[in-house]
């Protein structure tokens, strides 16, 4: 598949972002907000590879800082963040890594309540050992798969100001992957991916929508391995939906329609499903939310006997207040994920539970306890997992 981005395509959001950020009339009566903010954890995994035997416990510590920097005026906003992950753990340092992340966002504001908004991203990680990439790799002490990955996106919305019936969103992203390390193996991996989708809203009420919305994916690999099928494809989907605000105690977001996914190999059939999106909130008290969440999800894959992963996902979240300074979360998560061509399916199941105190106005410290349970069509990738984390974060500005 030839797409019409080049690999330098993110440059386009950059350049724009920036013409945006000189503009001297935007940015009049402007506010400026800077704050850093750092993160340190410890954890603990008794499976930390994933594996369906020979388990082995691994603890580490992992220290996050973050920088970030708004300013909002009457004509524009602007947001530019930097945070970075370094992690060292307690078996083997080819775990140990470290990860980069900066993205800068301008959104003007246009008449009628309608935002023109351009974001840029950059970012430096990698596909851990276990549930990504490098699940099954013959040795643990192989560096980690690392990539650089760029992105950016160029967004308008109108018609949300509640004096007219039609409202509208309009987004086209592109995002650009390639790998540093282990290029035998992750060369075959480096791809591009845009996205455009429209949604076109009729509002009943400021707090009623229904909602029409039509998506176009590209997917395209840079290289297709000796013997094996191209992944490059693309998928188009449409949905009707109904969106709600702040009714009473609940709020909305439901969408349903038919996704086709069209690969480029031949050799491998057009697939069409169901597809849908949705999200509920809850607020029975003004202390305690309850969120679900859960919908169709067509994705690359990091195997090459698979064209795509299909995948249906719902999680289901309770985040409870119970004084100024303690609070919980408690979230269950599903993921049914079908890898397409190769026959292999996976059911995941995860529970998170979490505990926040805040010591200071501006200082949290928190214990949170993970358990993963996966099977699998394949006995030797079928695991179950625990987690455990304690961690501090601090904000300063």
């Amino acid at each position: 598949m030839q797409l019409e981005f080049s690999r330098q395509s993110w440059t386009i959001p950059v350049l724009a972002t920036a013409l945006l950020a000189c503009a001297p009339n935007a940015w009049a009566e402007a506010a400026d907000e800077f704050d850093f903010k750092l993160g340190l954890q410890g954890t603990y995994s008794n499976n930390f590879y994933y594996e369906s035997a020979n388990e082995r416990a691994v603890s580490g510590a992992v220290l996050s800082p973050v920088i970030e920097y708004t300013r909002t005026a009457p004509a524009a906003d602007f947001g530019a963040t930097a945070k970075g992950e370094f992690a060292a753990h307690s078996y083997g340092k080819q775990d140990n890594y470290a990860d980069w992340f900066g993205s800068g966002t301008v959104n003007l504001k246009l008449p009628r309540q309608t935002i023109l908004g351009f974001t840029a991203i950059a970012e430096y990680g990698h596909d851990p050992f276990g549930t990504n990439r490098t699940e099954g790799q013959s040795s643990i002490n192989q560096k980690l798969d690392e990539w650089s990955e760029y992105s950016g996106n160029v967004a308008l919305v109108g018609g949300q100001d509640g004096t007219t019936r039609i409202g509208y969103e309009l987004k086209y992203s592109v995002k650009t992957r390639e790998y540093e390390t282990n290029l035998a193996s992750t060369q075959f991996l480096d791809r591009q991916f845009n996205t455009g989708s429209a949604t076109l809203l009729y509002h009943f009420s400021p707090k009623l929508s229904v909602l029409a919305q039509g998506l176009h994916y590209t997917l395209d690999y840079d290289q297709v391995r000796t013997g094996g099928i191209d992944r490059s494809g693309e998928a188009v989907i449409g949905m009707l939906g109904l969106r709600w605000a702040a009714t009473a105690k609940t709020s909305g977001d439901l969408r349903a329609g038919r996704g086709q996914w069209k690969p480029d190999d031949p050799s491998t059939e057009d697939t069409n499903t169901v597809f849908y999106q949705a999200s509920l909130t809850w607020e029975p008290t003004r202390r305690s939310t309850w969120r679900l969440s859960g919908g169709r999800e067509y994705s690359p894959t990091y195997r090459f006997d698979a064209v795509y992963i299909d995948s249906n996902n719902v999680a289901l979240e309770w985040a409870q207040l119970w004084t100024y300074r303690s609070s919980t979360k408690i979230t269950v998560g599903y993921s049914d994920r079908d890898f397409v061509g190769a026959g292999e399916k996976h059911e995941l199941l995860s529970v998170t539970g979490r505990y926040s105190y805040q010591l200071d106005r501006d200082l949290h410290v928190y214990l949170q306890s993970r358990f993963l349970d996966r099977d699998a069509v394949a006995a030797n990738e079928q695991f179950d997992a625990t987690i455990a984390t304690i961690g501090l974060e601090a904000k300063f500005n």
